[in-house]
């Protein structure tokens, strides 16, 4: 399977960005406070189908919608990513940090984190030396990693994320067609 790549948020505006990189995991709640260990089906639709209920009891006034993306993206994290996928976080001070995804899905239910929340649903990452500079991107991948929610696919950036790998200047010039094999030649 080919590698992917995601951005995810640590908490709203990355508040648990330093406890997941000191402690080298990824997390989210979403309201779930039960481990969710057998509760992924074949697919994200099957997941929604069973959780979506669950979530709107939990956030009275909440639409069905809202529930459908929540559940969505709690699921990407859980089980859509897999082992060796590559996850970009942002610190809350304009960096990113690089990591790969090294766990299955595991639940930490009673730790609460220091504001009293807790982010029980969780993934360990071993995060790379590389921190990606916000203004060193290029616009599409600023772009793509200022996206709302908590959870986005980034992996049409692939190259531009492993060129910072790399320690590779970027060209800030990209293209997501693949006929265009050099996209600052094709600017130009």
């Amino acid at each position: 399977m080919t590698k992917k790549y995601y951005r995810i948020m640590l908490g709203q505006k990355s508040k648990h960005a330093d406890v997941c990189y000191k402690n080298k995991w990824i997390g989210t709640h979403y309201g779930f406070n039960e481990s969710l260990e057998n509760k992924f089906l074949t697919n994200k639709q099957e997941f929604n189908k069973i959780n979506i209920p669950i979530y709107l009891k939990n956030h009275p006034g909440s639409k069905k919608h809202s529930a459908a993306l929540s559940c969505g993206m709690l699921y990407t994290i859980c089980k859509g990513i897999r082992k060796g996928d590559i996850v970009v976080c942002p610190d809350g001070d304009r960096n990113y940090w690089i990591g790969e995804v090294v766990s299955d899905y595991y639940f930490k239910g009673n730790e609460k984190l220091i504001d009293g929340e807790s982010m029980p649903h969780r993934r360990n990452v071993e995060w790379f030396d590389t921190i990606i500079v916000r203004d060193s991107m290029s616009e599409i991948l600023r772009n793509s990693t200022g996206s709302i929610g908590t959870v986005s696919e980034i992996t049409p950036h692939k190259d531009e994320i492993e060129n910072f790998l790399k320690g590779q200047k970027t060209n800030k010039v990209f293209s997501l067609d693949k006929t265009v094999i050099n996209a600052s030649q094709f600017a130009i």
